[in-house]
């Protein structure tokens, strides 16, 4: 999910084509604005789950 909604936004802003229809300046903002805290909100959780495993497996 993350990783198609990132993509989408570099590949709007490096392969934009003459005549071709583009997302409204305020909509992308809005959505790679959107995209990046939900990633980040992702890395936190991955993050919290891999310090969790760490701890148990020190601990065994």
């Amino acid at each position: 999910m993350g990783l198609k909604k990132r993509n989408n936004i570099l590949h709007a802003f490096a392969k934009s084509k003459p005549g071709m229809p583009t997302m409204e300046i305020n909509d992308y903002i809005e959505y790679a604005i959107k995209t990046s805290e939900d990633g980040h909100k992702l890395i936190s959780l991955l993050k919290k789950w891999f310090d969790q495993q760490k701890r148990i497996t020190k601990n065994k």
